[in-house]
């Protein structure tokens, strides 16, 4: 790899580990409370043990007598309880948080741009796994038990030595500030272990087999550190980092300069195959992934035919072009689901529908989410995202598009005429309108149909939002209503605001059941046509400008 590159990724840890030590004076000020709310305590006993003595000064004897030894001791292990639990939850959203930048600026810079970020179960995976022996939050409650410990024991001590209060106060503050200390190395040294551990992940996801050893070499560093500067390993073997407290040690990916002229050619021939498309190049449909999700192999088989030999080559160019960008897919008995943010996907055969409708009803939440279109515009998103300022609710998809809401709502216009009991009836008559009754469910809320997800489902994102804007539902509310005022939209209670909300998951389940249609070519699609007229043709033109 080349001096840029190496510099590139370490830097990027560097300033990672660095934007979140930062962060670690939240910490102190956790310390600083607890070391205070465990004065305050001592104060408190110590107070009613002199009015009871008539003495100015407290001793073990008396604190035993009036049975106040045992409850401070216990209000300092509860104080110290609450402390731990606090550093660990900290702790943790820093170093995941960090795992997350460093995988991506890692990922760019060995090449690997279509990179999906690892999902938060591995990330959580990874914080339990024991290195050295421990994980961060078995060391994290061990050095907390110790702390507790040595707290109770400084009091009993000074009580014994006849110190006085104040004193007593002072010794139990060193103990405090000797436990940050404690904690801070810890969670420096855990934070560069999973930075380490992300970069690791995201050159294993790239196809790169080695790693060097890269020390920083100034008179801080280690004579342990020093000897392994500049040591190549295969990445399987590479060592696992840091090597001590406070270590700067990171592992670089090596990447051969010939391999990386090869892969400059193969993107550029890509590019233009890619280009190509535009004008009938014919894509080969090879889903690796679905391959291997446990799917019969016939199943599998017939469906690649299907996609392969599509009428509309707009889904062959869709399944052809991403497909394969997918994580993880896997066949389960009785379950459907795209996770966006772990680009995992689970599918079933559902009864009383098309053998593959779920597989495509979820391929279409997975290509609304990572495929890439020409033409869209997301201003709603944009006004909206100071409520989701990380995009964990309202993401940016096809089906959140300017273009493709403004479909859905006038279908949701043209439904309102249509539907009644009798058209109901019709659709409940018949599964192949489960796509359309998911619609209607999520537009318009319990209509006694058959198909569709529960009112919950739908209304998720509002409820998610409150978490991710720290507002009040009040204050969210308001906020919302001033956004959709300035669009043009009537929100002017908290009921419509909700409705509106609700409409963008709506989207997404129009989006996916379209998609399975469009690729079914059955009475499904014929439901569409008829029912969400305007959402399929925004769906056919925005599919037809794949980038």
């Amino acid at each position: 790899m080349s001096k840029y590159y190496e510099d590139r990724i370490k830097k990027g840890i560097y300033k990672t580990y660095n934007s979140l030590e930062e962060r670690n004076i939240e910490l102190l000020k956790f310390y600083k409370q607890a070391s205070e709310d465990i004065r305050t305590e001592l104060y408190k006993i110590a107070e009613k043990v002199q009015k009871a003595t008539n003495k100015a000064d407290i001793s073990l004897t008396d604190m035993y007598r009036f049975r106040r030894l045992k409850a401070l001791n216990e209000k300092n292990y509860q104080i110290v309880e609450e402390l731990t639990t606090k550093t660990e939850a900290f702790g943790k959203e820093g170093m995941i948080e960090g795992f997350e930048k460093v995988y991506s600026e890692a990922s760019v810079a060995v090449g690997n741009i279509d990179f999906a970020l690892p999902n938060e179960q591995l990330m959580e995976e990874l914080l339990k796994r024991p290195w050295r022996g421990s994980c961060f939050s078995e060391r994290l409650w061990k050095n907390s038990e110790k702390l507790g410990k040595v707290l109770n024991d400084t009091l009993r001590v000074g009580l014994q030595q006849g110190r006085t209060v104040a004193q007593i106060a002072i010794e139990l503050d060193n103990v405090m500030q000797k436990g940050f200390n404690a904690a801070h190395r810890l969670v420096r040294t855990e934070t560069m272990h999973f930075l380490n551990q992300s970069s690791m992940h995201a050159y294993r996801d790239a196809g790169i087999t080695h790693v060097m050893d890269v020390v920083t070499m100034d008179e801080r560093t280690s004579e342990e550190c020093a000897e392994h500067n500049g040591e190549i390993y295969p990445i399987d073997k590479a060592p696992i980092l840091p090597r001590h407290p406070n270590c700067r040690c990171t592992l670089i990916a090596v990447v051969d300069a010939g391999a990386e002229e090869e892969e400059v050619e193969t993107v550029e021939e890509v590019t233009e195959v890619e280009a190509k498309g535009y004008t009938g190049q014919t894509y080969t449909v090879a889903l690796d992934k679905l391959s291997n999700s446990g799917m019969p192999v016939e199943d599998y088989n017939a469906f690649i035919d299907m996609i392969q030999n599509h009428a509309n080559k707009d889904i062959t160019r869709l399944y052809g072009k991403f497909g394969n960008d997918i994580n993880h897919i896997e066949f389960t008995k009785n379950s459907g689901n795209y996770a966006i943010r772990g680009n995992n996907m689970l599918f079933s055969y559902a009864d009383g529908l098309d053998k593959m409708f779920t597989l495509s009803h979820e391929y279409g939440h997975f290509f609304d989410a990572r495929g890439v279109y020409n033409g869209l515009n997301f201003v709603e998103m944009d006004k909206l995202s100071k409520f989701d300022p990380k995009g964990f609710v309202l993401q940016k998809v096809a089906s959140t598009s300017d273009e493709f809401l403004a479909a859905v709502r006038k279908d949701k216009e043209l439904i309102y005429k249509m539907f009644d009991y009798t058209a109901r009836d019709a659709l409940n008559a018949d599964a192949a309108s489960a796509g359309v009754q998911d619609a209607i469910s999520g537009l318009f809320g319990d209509s006694r149909l058959l198909w569709g997800h529960e009112s919950s489902y739908y209304n998720r994102k509002f409820e998610s939002l409150e978490v991710t804007s720290n507002l009040k539902k009040g204050d969210l509310v308001k906020g919302l209503k001033g956004i959709y005022k300035e669009l043009g939209m009537d929100a002017s209670n908290q009921a419509k605001v909700k409705w509106i909300v609700r409409e963008y998951e709506a989207s997404s389940e129009i989006w996916a059941n379209i998609s399975a249609a469009e690729v079914l070519q059955g009475e499904e699609l014929k439901y569409i046509k008829e029912w969400l007229p305007n959402s399929y043709a925004k769906y056919l033109e925005i599919i037809g400008g794949v980038d």
